[in-house]
């Protein structure tokens, strides 16, 4: 599956640890207190009972209470000095409760600023993971004079959690020698340091930290800990975070759950990740509500990772714990990820459903969404994976998931063609994160060049090269943008690969490029079949990979098939050498489909019919299935075995494809020509229930008059039906002119059959009527038809002026019976003395 964001950093060794939330602990009430209490209410407020109270049950830590009270007090009428301070208590208050978005929204409706409001706006940030919000506010607190040491070290958590470590380092150690920041601050930067694989550094500040208080005994026994795991002394490692656990005096339930994830490192690299998933699974059995929990799963999911045979035991049980724990909530998305991996795909999907209807607010909902999108489309449910991944993009709470979010949505929309989509997404993704933006600019820009939108590529790849002049990507996307421009037939395409082979010669996909120049010259107009074999000649003596040699022995075999003195046996040969050569190959449908090809050309219908076979039962989901086994029903028809061909044509009905009402058509065809013409339009019935395309129910609206006309040989009344079947023909108002024509003349055909001469030499005369706005151009079969029939009729009555005016109309008509129109008009006048006035 997708690997998403990470709250963990990897250490020095190798190792996964998440301490951006200690430091940020340990000092924020030590800083939210000293905020709060420098301010003064005003005497108003502060003589109100309820405020008095609301302010106990905080500072008591009952914030349920406190935000009842508050809001109380902003119910009644407030003065806007009080109100002010009462929303500013009632965010402390939330935050308390652990309700940030709802601390943000009272804060956001205050019209003032003040620095407490700004740190407790970053305080809410900070809680919903929100880094690229929280960090800029922090940034401007510690820029002001006199600001306390504090918030720089936020601000720092906030660079480590956004990935840019050298940035956060830089912070600390800034104020690593500040009497203000103290020993907290030096082992919080060797934690940097560790992760940064700056060991020497690391060791420096840890001999540099003294501790004073027992927590920072513990965090440095901790810190010392992680050294040894990155040295590899993982024995060591396993007995310094041991005497860190032995006694919990000064040991905070962060230093408790780092230290546990310690020694489960050290027995990882000792004994396995069987043994270490053990560590884990009894401790959050032990302290299923503790906080950093988020941290444990997230680890014990990555253990699971690594085990061959990983068992979901465990995560089912803390799901199914009664009464729920904090670990419930967890168990239930990571036992999702387990199946996930297991690929118990339904299982995954119905568990994360569960997680996300159940915990519609919280962080891990968009990561959920992301692992349901990635679960949609490994089974190429593309629009069930979008619409997981765009609500992923309204839930991450980082830019970082956001646009990791947006690239996925976007790539599934360039999967389904929608460049548009896929682009826009793309360019917001590359805004939302630097360490994406190279690949999501080299993906706009593909995104334009599908949409040849020539001008927006080039300044995605003029932005790419200014400021990656060394990227790959630079020349991947001009090699990208010739294969585009060949496979859609630009132009351009020659000159832009000459320009790659010239600008990068010793690519490693060079053959592939002359491989595409080989099939430009191949498929051009002009056809250069010499220039064609010269290409493929260099790019086969060029360094290639397995795909550019399996290509070249392909293009080969269409190169043979396109000699101007084809000689079908080598055709014959190479296909039957790809076959043999290239078995799994993609491309092998399409070189049974050319041996079927030329087999039925030669013509060798038996032979043709195999490969057809072949191609369909061997490679069932090949584009080519479907319509090798109409090629081989047609095969079967040119050795007169109806029977079978029925057979295929049945087979190709129940695939439901593209093809399915094409079959059904011929086996009405069939149908008909064997005399059974009620099961023809019974067929010809369910071709047009299923709502065909334009052109076939053209077809089968006229199939299925003809063989109702057929019956009228047998009982007159058909032909009454099939006058009623032709009149709809011919009524469609997308008709082209030919199946218009056609309908009104064998609606006339049947008038005759009836006797209603007059009738029908109304529907021969409609047909020979100017179209108006048919489409489809000039239509002269059923023109000439219906014009001759037409003249007919009043020669038989001895009509003779009308019948001129006829074969007038028919003369006039530049098309290919005017001639005759010509001379039987030029006849009826001299044998009947009839001339122009």
């Amino acid at each position: 599956m997708k690997n998403h964001p990470e709250n963990f950093k990897a250490t020095g060794s190798g190792k996964i640890h998440a301490w951006a939330v200690m430091a940020p602990c340990i000092l924020f009430f030590s800083v939210f207190e000293s905020v709060a209490l420098g301010q003064k209410p005003v005497p108003n407020l502060a003589n109100d009972p309820r405020y008095v109270q609301a302010s106990r049950a905080l500072d008591e830590g009952i914030p349920q209470v406190s935000i009842q009270k508050l809001n109380e007090c902003l119910a009644s009428k407030l003065s806007a000095e009080d109100k002010a301070l009462a929303v500013v208590q009632l965010a402390k208050a939330f935050l308390s409760a652990g309700r940030a978005g709802d601390a943000l929204k009272t804060l956001n409706a205050l019209s003032k600023s003040s620095v407490e409001i700004s740190f407790l706006k970053a305080q809410a940030f900070t809680a919903l993971g929100k880094w690229e919000d929280a960090c800029p506010i922090y940034h401007e607190l510690a820029s002001q004079k006199d600001a306390p040491v504090s918030y720089k070290i936020s601000e720092a958590e906030c660079l480590h959690e956004l990935g840019k470590q050298h940035e956060a380092i830089q912070i600390l150690e800034s104020i690593s020698g500040d009497r203000d920041a103290g020993t907290a601050v030096r082992l919080r930067l060797a934690e940097f340091y560790i992760e940064d694989n700056q060991v020497e550094k690391c060791e420096a500040m840890y001999d540099a930290a003294h501790p004073v208080t027992s927590t920072e005994t513990k965090w440095k026994k901790y810190v010392g800990g992680r050294l040894l795991l990155a040295r590899r002394r993982y024995e060591q490692a396993l007995a310094a975070f041991t005497e860190t656990l032995k006694t919990r005096e000064g040991l905070s339930d962060n230093l408790l759950v780092g230290a546990t994830l310690g020694i489960a490192d050290a027995r990882l690299a000792l004994s396995g990740p069987e043994t270490a998933d053990n560590v884990i699974e009894d401790f959050i059995w032990q302290n299923p509500d503790i906080t950093g929990l988020s941290i444990l799963f997230r680890r014990l999911d990555q253990i699971y990772a690594r085990e061959k045979a990983p068992s979901e035991s465990e995560l089912q049980k803390w799901a199914e714990k009664t009464p729920p724990a904090k670990c419930s909530t967890l168990a239930v998305y990571y036992l999702a990820r387990a199946y996930a991996r297991a690929q118990k795909f339904d299982k995954a999907l119905a568990t994360l459903d569960i997680f996300i209807a159940a915990n519609p607010s919280r962080p891990l909902v968009a990561e959920a969404q992301m692992l349901q999108g990635d679960i949609l489309s490994t089974l190429k449910r593309n629009p069930a994976a979008i619409a997981a991944y765009e609500a992923a993009t309204r839930h991450a709470t980082s830019w970082e998931l956001l646009a990791e979010a947006e690239m996925a949505a976007a790539t599934a929309h360039f999967k389904q063609r929608e460049f548009t989509l896929a682009q826009g997404l793309f360019e917001s993704a590359a805004r939302h994160s630097e360490r994406l933006w190279q690949r999501a600019t080299f993906n706009s820009a593909l995104s334009w060049l599908n949409q040849a939108n020539y001008d927006k590529f080039l300044d995605d790849y003029k932005e790419l090269s200014l400021r990656f002049p060394e990227s790959e990507f630079r020349s991947e996307l001009l090699l990208e943008e010739g294969l585009l421009q060949a496979r859609s037939g630009d132009s351009r395409a020659e000159t832009t690969l000459q320009r790659f082979l010239r600008d990068f010669p010793r690519h490693p996909r060079a053959a592939e490029a002359r491989l595409a120049l080989s099939e430009i010259v191949f498929l051009s107009p002009d056809q250069n079949l010499g220039a064609a074999n010269r290409y493929l000649k260099v790019a086969n003596e060029t360094p290639r990979t397995a795909d550019t040699r399996e290509r070249a022995e392909y293009l080969a075999i269409f190169l043979a098939d396109s000699a101007e003195k084809r000689d079908e046996e080598k055709v014959i040969q190479l296909c039957q050498e790809f076959i043999k050569n290239y078995p799994s190959s993609p491309l092998l449908a399409d070189v049974r489909m050319k041996l079927g090809q030329v087999f039925f050309r030669r013509p060798d219908f038996p032979a043709a019919e195999t490969q057809f076979e072949l191609l369909a039962r061997d490679m069932p989901a090949s584009p080519f299935a479907e319509a090798a086994l109409f090629l081989a029903a047609q095969s079967s028809l040119q050795m007169m075995n109806t029977d079978h061909a029925v057979e295929l044509f049945e087979q190709i009905a129940k695939l439901n494809g593209p093809l399915k009402l094409y079959a059904r058509q011929q086996e009405a065809i069939l149908k008909g020509r064997l005399g059974s013409e009620q099961d023809a339009i019974f067929l010809y019935d369910s071709i047009l229930d299923a709502k065909p395309d334009t052109d076939l129910k053209f077809a089968a609206l006229c199939g299925k008059g003809d063989n109702t006309f057929l019956l009228g040989g047998k009982d007159a009344k058909f032909f009454d039906k099939a006058i009623m079947v032709y009149n709809d023909l011919a009524n469609q108002p997308e008709a082209t002119a030919y199946w218009h024509n056609q309908a009104l003349y064998k609606k006339g055909k049947c008038l005759e059959k009836l006797g209603k001469q007059n009738e029908a030499l109304a529907a021969f005369y409609d047909v020979i009527q100017p179209q108006g706005d048919r489409n489809g151009g000039p239509e002269y079969l059923w023109f000439y038809r219906a014009g001759f029939d037409a003249a007919h009729i009043l020669e038989s009555q001895e009509q003779w002026k009308p019948a001129i005016a006829i074969y007038q109309k028919m003369a006039a008509l530049d098309g290919p019976r005017s001639e005759e129109a010509k001379a039987r008009l030029t006849q009826l006048r001299l044998e009947h003395f009839i001339w122009e006035e």
